[in-house]
């Protein structure tokens, strides 16, 4: 499963992140949750996750060196990226 996010932040700066499996364990040790509990009924990806996953994998990559809560202070904006294409002969449709 790739999950992609668009953040915004309060400088302007924009940033594009894939999230690997390590930041996704890293959300989960925090979060208290299992990732498959996001498809249970009631249950979902919200505000705080997307953005916790986000931190999690910039700050693996070492792209931040900020504490989770004034990092998440910066943020303007994040949203989903879908990036699924058509498969080949679905160009059309």
């Amino acid at each position: 499963m790739k999950m992609r996010f668009k953040v915004e932040f309060a400088d302007d700066s924009t940033a594009q992140v894939t999230i690997s499996p390590l930041a996704i364990i890293g959300w989960e040790k925090w979060s208290g949750r299992r990732m498959s509990d996001m498809g249970s009924e009631g249950s979902g990806v919200g505000m705080g996750d997307m953005c916790r996953m986000t931190w999690e994998q910039l700050h693996l990559q070492g792209d931040t060196d900020e504490e989770w809560d004034d990092w998440v202070k910066r943020l303007v904006d994040i949203e989903g990226v879908d990036d699924d294409l058509p498969t080949h002969g679905d160009e059309g449709t």
